[in-house]
């Protein structure tokens, strides 16, 4: 049977947004809830990181291929 079909042939539900992030600080937690809650507007995300382009660019010319 296909790893994405349930028992029974049918489809397995997606996982849903996680409701409790434990693992997080609590102002990351209230970070989470607020976004969550659309407390700055629509579907606003984050980035988890910036990256500096001009510099990944550099060193990725610096390494062989």
């Amino acid at each position: 049977m296909p790893a994405n079909l349930a028992r029974g042939g049918k489809p397995a539900a997606a996982p849903g947004p996680a409701t409790e992030l434990t693992l997080l600080t609590k102002q990351e937690q209230q970070l989470y809830r607020d976004l969550k809650q659309q407390r700055w507007g629509q579907n606003v995300r984050l980035e988890q990181e910036r990256i500096d382009w001009a510099a990944a660019w550099s060193v990725l010319q610096r390494t062989p291929a």
